[in-house]
């Protein structure tokens, strides 16, 4: 299954782990194998119940229940994925990546107030983390402050100047 998965083949490599477990409860590594093919291939509500298999089998596994957290945001489940970014947080609650997913399903769930914290918690992390400059700039935007918004994608662009979403936002 995982050499389907390596060559770009993710539809087949769900299908054969599929095939495999067929009346059979599927173990750790065939629901991950399922979970990372289906998310590769864009399908992220075929991916959240393998991850959620995954994780029940491997619940120290952050790295699941991230993946699960960003299938859910993908799949606009914003509360779902607020759900797991704040387990995760209770783990590891200055990891900057979890700190940015939370920020924006608290975004996307018109929470501004608790994005912005998380936001400017994941800058006082790391003031040169480029996306959040450039979500936080977003949202700036959208509250009506457009010169915060502004400073906020050029630090975007200083410290990722390849960021072309920053740069069409300017």
């Amino acid at each position: 299954g995982w050499i389907l998965f390596y060559t770009g083949q993710y539809e087949l490599a769900d299908q054969y782990v599929s095939d495999l477990y067929r009346g059979k409860s599927m173990d750790g590594e065939g629901s991950i194998l399922c979970a990372v093919a289906n998310q590769a291939a864009g399908k992220f509500d075929k991916a959240i119940p393998y991850y959620t298999i995954a994780i029940s089998n491997n619940p120290e596994d952050n790295d699941l229940l991230y993946a699960r957290a960003d299938c859910y945001m993908q799949n606009a489940q914003y509360r779902e994925s607020l759900k797991d970014y704040n387990l995760l947080l209770t783990k590891k609650p200055k990891n900057t990546d979890y700190l940015l997913g939370r920020a924006i399903c608290k975004k996307s769930l018109e929470d501004a107030q608790g994005a912005m914290v998380d936001f400017n918690k994941v800058l006082e992390l790391d003031p040169k983390h480029a996306n959040a400059h450039l979500e936080r700039g977003r949202l700036k935007f959208k509250l009506g402050d457009e010169r915060g918004a502004i400073s906020d994608y050029d630090h975007c662009i200083a410290n990722d100047p390849g960021n072309a979403l920053a740069y069409c936002m300017r």
